[in-house]
């Protein structure tokens, strides 16, 4: 597996076609996961700790469990996480961006976190790719991308559009599950990120 073409296809455009781009070139497999970023800290263990960060209320259950449209994007631009071995820093940088680039106004709601381990397999099986997408400024960016669903079937005719969503939608119920429950931002790194303002950054030393 040719690592710039790995991470070529981890950032390809359109997004939405991501996963399938990422699929072609590993023909179903997982090999691009032992490709890593020059300045990044190398492949996702599956012993790594991943947190998933979530601005939207309405993605989570009363019970404080993911709702399965949560993890929609894990079928197509990926689902973007950071590693626990993270600084403050990668955190607030994080939150920082994706509230300044939001046309509405957002506030960091609650944080999952879960092993590599958890969404990788399922029953001994391969459930979807945790990958090194290191950035600017966060080098412990990880994407949770899946395979193409049709993977999810024995050889035999072409499945319709109808089934492959369904199997689709019966994935992302099995990695809810793995998720757990959400704990809210305050409850996160004794409330670093729990000051909607996210400030921090802006602060001389």
């Amino acid at each position: 597996m040719d690592c710039r073409e790995c991470r070529a296809a981890l950032v390809s455009e359109p997004a939405k076609s991501r996963a399938t781009v990422l699929d072609a070139l590993q023909q179903g497999g997982f090999g691009c996961e032992s490709c890593s970023e020059p300045a990044g800290p190398g492949q996702v263990e599956d012993a790594e700790v991943l947190c998933f960060l979530l601005f939207d209320p309405q993605q989570v259950f009363d019970d404080g469990t993911l709702r399965p449209t949560a993890m929609n994007q894990v079928d197509f631009g990926g689902i973007s996480t950071l590693r626990e071995a993270a600084d403050d820093t990668e955190f607030l940088l994080t939150v920082k961006e994706i509230t300044a680039n939001s046309e509405a106004e957002r506030r960091l709601y609650g944080i999952a976190q879960f092993a590599a381990a958890s969404v990788r397999y399922h029953d001994g099986l391969r459930l979807l790719g945790v990958y090194d997408t290191s950035l600017q400024g966060k080098p412990h960016h990880a994407d949770l991308i899946a395979p193409v669903v049709a993977r999810d079937v024995e050889v035999g005719p072409p499945i319709s559009k109808g089934r492959r969503e369904t199997l689709r939608k019966k994935r992302l119920l099995r990695l809810n599950e793995k998720l757990g429950k959400v704990f809210l931002a305050s409850e996160f790194r004794d409330g670093l990120l729990g000051n909607p303002s996210h400030d921090s950054l802006d602060r001389p030393g």
